[in-house]
């Protein structure tokens, strides 16, 4: 007699489950990401604009624009 295990060859089956904890993470996940992603979206217009650079740099905002960028 064999086993249900040979019979399907050398792998066994797993059976997919789906709990309260797996989907609570998911959609943790997805809304910090989406978050995430709004607000950077949001400031990165901010930080491009000419005038932001003139505000809050010297005189020149193209002098020093790459240490406020990290570059």
């Amino acid at each position: 007699m064999t086993s249900d295990v040979e019979a399907r060859g050398s792998h066994a089956l797993i059976k997919p489950h789906t709990t309260w904890l797996n989907i609570v993470t998911i959609l943790a996940a997805a809304s910090a990401s989406f978050n995430f992603g709004y607000s950077n979206n949001a400031i990165a217009g901010t930080l491009a604009q000419a005038s932001f650079g003139e505000y809050f740099l010297t005189v020149e905002p193209t002098s020093r624009i790459g240490g406020m960028l990290g570059a």
